[in-house]
């Protein structure tokens, strides 16, 4: 478990958007499930994955949102945090 939470932090830490980088995707808690928006197209979308399911301390950065820059950065987190 100690584990899984120290990866969820360097996974956040890595994965957010490097400095002057556009954030693309936001991942958040909402409606008790994990979901992305695309700041492109103005949309959520839920992952399928209940946040009741995750550690206290990942729904906590959950509900403070977790941005991306780019795509392969999403799927890094999704993975941790869905998996």
């Amino acid at each position: 478990m100690k584990r899984f939470l120290v990866f969820l932090l360097l996974c956040a830490l890595l994965a957010g958007p490097a400095h002057g980088a556009a954030v693309r995707y936001l991942l958040r808690e909402r409606g008790g499930a994990v979901c992305v928006y695309d700041t492109a197209r103005g949309v959520w979308r839920d992952t399928g994955c209940p946040a009741a399911s995750l550690p206290h301390p990942a729904r906590a950065e959950l509900l403070r949102g977790l941005a991306f820059s780019s795509p392969a950065a999403l799927t890094r987190a999704l993975e941790a945090y869905c998996s």
